[in-house]
């Protein structure tokens, strides 16, 4: 019994653990590097409005695929270094994220169910991200995402902590779930963190009594495996993205979902699916111009912008890059 206890309580905790990893909740402010016309799109005069992309549609094409890279990897490694048999190898391996995820419906205003029938989905998704840096001034990131011939643009500093209960960020029983997660990239750290995972669910499977006890909490191996890796697809990038230092927003909703307008748009001859998100004004914390535009007109008229459209920011909140180049 107490063995059976045991396997529930870990079960349980990796799914808890792989939700929580990496989650940015803090205040220190994150940054969105855009364009200029990227940020007039973004400063709208009833608050800004963010795009969330589907995250198949990425820049990164291994997003969410990156995951599975690295957890086949660390399978082969644990059993070449005989820390799992072949048997567990072979049966876990295969194992992919799963594609469903719970949502939560229909709450009364005192947060208890109206129909317990209706209270939890489970459901098939779709994720769309936008993305951040923790780096207010980086020059790949301006190189990067402020598009043009020089390294001009802007970013805008966000600060989710002032509005985590109001608006998209109050998610609790709306049918939708919105994430802040920091993104690891270091190749050591993501295998770390899978291998210590696998070694910790065979040791139930090594330990079980009999052939009939493993058969009978491998598939629940697997499914908890497949959680895990759902909920890590993308929190890991590959490590030549690290210099974005990137935190990312990440709004998952049931597809066919009606609560919230999907939109397309064409980039480099791609058509991607994307969702505008409004938040509120007081989420915005600073603006930084760019390094080729650092001259005292631009920062005065961003400041006459962002007073015409009622964002309270004040003088030392608009600043220029530290960059020291001249082109």
């Amino acid at each position: 019994m107490q063995y059976d206890e045991n396997f529930e309580v870990c079960l349980g905790k990796t799914v808890m653990d792989s939700d929580l990893l990496g989650c940015y909740d803090r205040s220190d402010p994150v940054f969105h590097y855009t364009s200029p016309n990227g940020l007039l799109g973004i400063l709208r005069e009833n608050g800004p409005v963010l795009w969330f992309s589907q995250y198949d549609s990425l820049n990164d094409i291994s997003e969410g695929i990156h995951i599975v890279e690295v957890y086949q990897r660390v399978c082969k490694e644990l059993f070449a270094a005989n820390k799992i048999d072949s048997d567990f190898c072979h049966a876990i391996y295969d194992v992919k994220p799963i594609t469903k995820e719970m949502f939560l419906y229909n709450l009364k205003e005192d947060g208890t169910p109206n129909n317990l029938t209706d209270y939890c989905k489970f459901e098939e998704v779709q994720k769309y991200v936008c993305c951040f840096s923790k780096n207010q001034d980086s020059l790949p990131m301006w190189n990067y995402y402020a598009k043009g011939d020089k390294y001009e643009g802007y970013n805008i500093g966000f600060c989710f902590w002032r509005t985590r209960q109001w608006d998209v960020q109050d998610c609790y029983g709306k049918g939708y779930n919105f994430e802040l997660f920091t993104v690891i990239y270091d190749d050591n750290t993501k295998r770390e963190i899978v291998q210590k995972k696998i070694k910790e669910l065979y040791s139930y499977y090594r330990d079980a009594d009999c052939i009939e006890t493993r058969e009978k909490i491998l598939p629940r191996i697997k499914t908890t495996l497949s959680y895990y890796l759902k909920a890590l697809g993308l929190k890991f990038k590959q490590d030549c993205f690290q210099h974005e230092q990137e935190v990312r927003a990440i709004l998952t909703v049931p597809k066919g979902n009606t609560k919230f307008k999907v939109k397309y748009r064409s980039k480099a001859g791609y058509i991607i699916p994307y969702i505008e998100i409004p938040f509120p004004a007081q989420i915005i914390s600073s603006i930084t111009v760019g390094p080729l535009l650092n001259d005292q007109s631009a920062v005065e008229n961003i400041k006459q912008f962002t007073r015409d459209r009622h964002y309270l920011l004040n003088d030392n909140d608009i600043q220029t890059s530290k960059i020291p180049i001249r082109y």
